[in-house]
């Protein structure tokens, strides 16, 4: 009896499998796509995050191919090798090799430079290492194309110790955020929402819409609390599994795709609308599947162009034993290290911790908790030119302005240089803000004249604290470095 329950909880279908390794090579690459602008800005030693600023910022276990080298050569080398494992990936050919490298390289991506990071990278990197220990290339791949075996041949679902671990790496994510949302803003006055949507630099121009609509957004407060805390969790539910899934996938779809077009927050949505991929139940891949089937053959057809069937699927790079081995000391690890984010006396061993920190393991689901922050916060660079004029590095050269832009883009064209400055603010980086500032000098002296080169450099953090009712103190200024020529 409690086997067939748990079978009925952890068991995922091979078509979900499928979709979600489609889904997540598909943000792989995207995420690569919008970190090729800043390459070397983020990773190399001419940019502003050094090697020997990482070694400063970064647990020696933290391990990464990326720190190897600091020319924008080596970086584009393995940018480039990434994005063709994510494509192998993508079209399911040598599946188990791809998603292993995927998961290495974007570990080691990560380990760069840990200050550009959301909750959404620690998701993904965990993501992509459950799915090492699963058949993605089973169904809807190249592999299966040229496999042997016919898919009325295959089981209809996998279930293991890697699908039981993924399925709780899902539901934990916002059950554990849920249980961390102490704050009053969550579970009493409701103004949690509307204090992330006046957060300038996490939130879209749509989201201005919003902000007068108290009760609404007092209803999507209340409502995101309760189905993190209880909604996530009945996906566990051993009865009703299916339609029970069915609903709770269409909630958090629908969660998702509102935080994409209200909020810039990097990949985080995307990531979990992959995560809920591997709960969709099988009779929705059903009808999916009805409906392809022209598709599926034609597809068939183009690859046994290539392929001949029978030419085998993916070779088995660690024995099946080792591989069980492996995930259930993984997920005895994460299940420890989780709990210990909510009991510090009951996590992981501090002489075992090297370990999660080496294999990116040290999650931590305290997203927009215990509150969402109450101050909106922008830098302004104030450079002073050899000819006396005085401009606003941060606003490419603009004049100085202190007041709250209207579109935070102009500050923060993408996602990763604006989750740096949050957290320069946010731990008192002094000496990574000056190394920002030295790169925003270099960059602007080497297309200036003579006469308008930079003298000197203030950068100041210049922030609104926003109360729930909408009001807003007067703009203060708090200046956290000051560069000159004489100091470099």
């Amino acid at each position: 009896m409690l086997r067939v329950a748990a079978e009925r909880v952890f068991s995922i279908d091979l078509r979900g499998l499928a979709a979600f390794r489609i889904a997540i090579a598909g943000v792989l690459l995207i995420d690569l796509a919008t970190r090729v602008p800043d390459l070397v800005a983020h990773y190399t030693d001419y940019g502003f995050f050094s090697r020997g600023l990482m070694i400063r910022n970064s647990n020696p276990w933290r391990l990464s191919v990326h720190a190897m080298g600091g020319t924008a050569f080596w970086e584009a080398l393995l940018f480039v090798i990434a994005i063709l494992f994510a494509c192998m990936l993508l079209l399911g050919w040598r599946t188990k090799l791809a998603t292993i490298s995927s998961w290495i390289l974007l570990a080691s991506l990560q380990s760069r430079n840990p200050l550009i990071l959301s909750a959404g990278d620690e998701l993904f990197v965990l993501l992509l290492f459950w799915a090492m220990f699963l058949p993605l290339g089973a169904r809807w791949s190249v592999d299966a194309l040229r496999s042997a075996k016919e898919p009325g041949d295959l089981p209809r679902e996998t279930c293991t110790i890697a699908s039981a671990s993924i399925i709780l790496l899902v539901v934990g994510t916002y059950f554990l955020s849920a249980v961390m949302k102490t704050g009053d803003e969550w579970r009493v006055d409701g103004t949690a929402i509307y204090l992330a949507l006046s957060n300038g630099d996490l939130s879209r121009g749509l989201a201005d819409w919003l902000l007068p609509h108290d009760r609404l957004l007092r209803v999507m407060t209340f409502a995101t609390f309760w189905l993190e805390l209880v909604g996530a969790p009945l996906v566990l539910l051993p009865v009703f599994t299916r339609w029970v899934r069915l609903g709770i996938v269409a909630a958090f779809a629908s969660f998702h795709i509102g935080i994409l077009v209200f909020m810039a927050i990097g990949i985080f949505p995307l990531v979990c609308l992959c995560g809920w991929l591997v709960i969709v139940p099988g009779m929705v891949w059903d009808v999916l599947e009805k409906r392809t089937i022209g598709l599926n053959a034609a597809a068939g057809r183009f690859v046994s162009k290539w392929f001949r069937r029978g030419s085998g699927p993916d070779v088995r790079i660690v024995p099946r034993a080792l591989s069980r081995t492996l995930a259930g000391a993984s997920l005895a690890y994460m299940i420890v290290w989780n709990i210990g984010t909510l009991f510090p006396e009951l996590g992981v061993a501090p002489a075992f911790r090297p370990l999660g920190l080496m294999l990116r393991f040290d999650q931590n689901w305290q997203m927009f908790a215990p509150r969402p922050p109450n101050t909106d916060a922008w830098p302004v660079m104030l450079a002073t030119l050899e000819n006396g004029e005085e401009i606003d590095l941060a606003r490419r050269g603009a004049p100085i302005e202190w007041s709250r832009p209207e579109d935070f883009r102009t500050i923060f064209p993408r996602y990763r240089l604006r989750k740096f400055v949050s957290n320069l603010w946010a731990e008192g980086r002094r000496i990574e803000a000056e190394h920002w500032g030295r790169f925003e000098w270099r960059m602007w002296d080497e297309a200036a004249a003579p006469e308008r080169r930079i003298r000197r450099l203030d950068i100041f953090r210049v922030y609104q604290v926003v109360s729930p009712g909408g009001e807003r103190s007067p703009v203060t200024t708090e200046k956290i470095v000051s560069l000159g020529i004489a100091d470099d």
